[in-house]
């Protein structure tokens, strides 16, 4: 079981409050109803990929409901920083979670040790499963959604599959249209098309840059819920501590010939590039 470490602010100022065994999930629960972002480090833990846009997911909706954060945005990216360096010349992933309700405004960090997935993830591809789970807010990354898909969560965590993938099932789609990932967005590929959903989701970061990655290689981008019954060659996830992964399998079916396919491919490795000279300093 990993461990996580826990921090807090008290008087503006960065506080430990402990290392439990768990995971980011069952710790972020145990907290009430807040607002979260999660992202890796690069570099021994001294550079992240656009982190402005994480926090924001933090800052933005608690300041139009007019909650005041604890502390601000340098503040909380120079507690970032210290809180890194403690795992460095390792990565670690960082959740900083701002509470919406009780105790509104109080900001945590959860934290824990990070390596990157084995190679074969992309080599190989991925297995994923589809489940009907409802997300109330869609355009917010709030921690009352894990508590709602726990159950799920868990069965991936045993290694049930690699994630789910959230559908809405309708009377000429029995299989679902396909809407997100738990933890990830979800595309397929027809030819040179890409499809993905547009609304009904959480936009990621990760996502917002392999779309336009996408376009720099002449792919048409198509923004529809993707039917699963319907023929598409490839299909992938994206996410900020996995970035571009390749999914093989649908539901114990097997997607296009099985293996990852060349645009999916292309696409992670242009990624792969774009990190490397864009992540910027915490």
């Amino acid at each position: 079981m990993p461990e996580i470490h826990i921090y807090t602010f008290s008087a503006g100022h960065l506080e430990q409050r402990g290392i439990e065994q768990g995971t980011l999930d069952t710790l972020t629960q145990r907290l009430p109803r807040g607002l979260y972002t999660t992202f890796r480090t690069f570099e021994n833990g001294r550079r992240a990929l656009d982190l402005r846009h994480h926090l924001q997911r933090l800052y933005g909706p608690a300041l139009t409901r007019g909650i005041q954060p604890q502390v601000g945005e340098e503040a909380l990216r120079a507690a970032l920083r210290q809180i890194a360096a403690r795992f460095a010349p390792g990565e670690c992933r960082l959740r900083p979670i701002l509470l919406l309700e009780e105790r509104a405004g109080e900001l945590y960090v959860l934290a824990e040790a990070f390596s990157p997935p084995s190679p074969d993830l992309y080599e190989k591809g991925v297995s994923v499963i589809t489940v009907p789970i409802p997300r109330r807010h869609p355009r917010l990354k709030s921690t009352d959604f894990i508590a709602l898909s726990a159950e799920i969560r868990q069965k991936l965590a045993q290694g049930k599959a690699y994630e789910a993938i959230r559908v809405r099932l309708t009377p000429h789609c029995p299989r679902g249209e396909a809407l997100e990932g738990l933890t990830s967005n979800f595309y397929v590929l027809r030819g040179r098309t890409l499809i993905t959903a547009a609304e009904g989701i959480l936009p990621g970061i990760t996502r917002r840059i392999v779309l336009r990655l996408a376009r720099q290689k002449g792919l048409e981008i198509l923004y529809r819920r993707p039917c699963l019954g319907e023929n598409f060659e490839e299909a992938f996830l994206t996410s900020s501590s996995r970035g571009v992964v390749p999914v093989v399998a649908i539901d114990g079916q097997r997607v296009g010939k099985g293996e990852p396919g060349p645009h999916t491919r292309a696409l992670g490795e242009a990624y792969d590039r774009y990190v490397a000279s864009h992540a910027e300093m915490i």
